[in-house]
């Protein structure tokens, strides 16, 4: 991901200055301070007025699938950035990501991304077609020692039994190829 860090010296005087940088896994906390340091003390504002610039925001984000705000700290910005980047597949990327905005709370996450990557992992079912598949599939889990008889299933409005699950446990939400599930007891 990256984000794009304005200097608020220049900005309040009306100028835009400020630069894109790279937030990874790997990236080094220090480094990017260091990196922030070096466009403060290019501020053009801050040259004319004989005043060093010390302060900054973040005024935009790239490919970021979370909405964190313009004072978000760099430490939690890595942090969540080596959680996001652990998960192979994209679908589990992007249940992540919905996870911390909807379920969990930015707020509860940011202190503690270890913490949210593992309660994800005990929350998320997977991202499923329908819902009607999930609850077929989760009623299979439950009852693997005595499997329905296909003609009976067949017969089963799986949609209405996935309504029957939910009660303020389950969680859905819409994804570009169907729905990301997420169990979540009180």
């Amino acid at each position: 991901m990256k984000i794009w860090v304005a200097s608020l010296t220049d900005y309040n005087a009306g100028i835009l200055h400020g630069k894109w940088f790279e937030i990874s896994a790997t990236s080094d906390v220090g480094d990017l301070h260091k990196k922030i340091a070096a466009l403060l003390a290019t501020s053009p504002t801050a040259r004319e007025e004989d005043n060093p610039a010390e302060e900054w925001a973040i005024h935009d984000y790239s490919e970021c699938p979370v909405d964190f705000g313009e004072h978000e700290s760099l430490n939690s910005l890595v942090g969540f950035a080596r959680a996001y980047e652990s998960f192979v597949e994209d679908s589990a990327r992007e249940g992540f990501a919905i996870y911390v905005e909807k379920i969990a709370e930015l707020d509860a996450c940011r202190n503690n991304w270890a913490a949210a990557l593992e309660n994800f992992h005990n929350a998320y079912r997977g991202e499923w077609a329908t819902l009607a598949s999930y609850a077929e599939d989760y009623f299979g889990e439950m009852h693997s020692n005595s499997p329905l008889p296909e003609m009976i299933a067949d017969h089963i409005n799986w949609a209405s039994v996935y309504n029957d699950l939910t009660n303020g446990a389950v969680y859905d939400y819409r994804s570009s190829n169907g729905f990301h599930v997420f169990h979540c007891p009180e």
